[in-house]
């Protein structure tokens, strides 16, 4: 009866120690899974910082984008006040050069009025020197 109380803690001694080596793979394997978690874990906050820095930079990329956009606007703006102003300019000029040309055509109708009034002066200067040429003539005949 002894013996078989031996081999009965034997086999229970067996069934606890297959029980702790049962419990040291486990131990083994989450130690493992534990080991891989904190791998990932650390993957996961390096991407998080990753990702937090894409972030920042998008963000910055954006406002450098719309600050872009406003400067681009403002050029548009600016060529666009511009081009007005330029039409403007252009109409003005148009009529201050009609104006010019048409006082031009009336100096040059002056002119050529004057020119005629001179021509004539001369033909009717040099019909009464053919008169007085004349006179004296009649004069020196007498």
């Amino acid at each position: 009866e002894g013996i078989l109380q031996i081999d009965e803690l034997k086999s229970q001694l067996l069934g606890k120690e297959k029980d702790v080596l049962s419990l040291r793979k486990e131990r083994t394997s989450f130690e493992a899974n534990i080991s891989q978690l904190q791998s990932e874990l650390v993957e996961v906050k390096l991407l998080n910082h990753s990702y937090i820095d894409d972030k920042e930079t998008g963000e910055q990329l954006q406002k450098q984008v719309a600050s872009a956009e406003d400067e681009l606007k403002d050029s548009f703006t600016q060529i666009y006040n511009l081009k007005a102003e330029l039409a403007d300019k252009s109409a003005s000029f148009e009529e201050e050069r009609a104006t010019y040309e048409e006082q031009i055509a009336e100096l040059k109708i002056k002119s050529e009025e004057m020119e005629n009034n001179l021509l004539e002066g001369i033909l009717q200067i040099d019909e009464l020197k053919s008169q007085l040429l004349g006179k004296e003539k009649d004069v020196l005949s007498l």
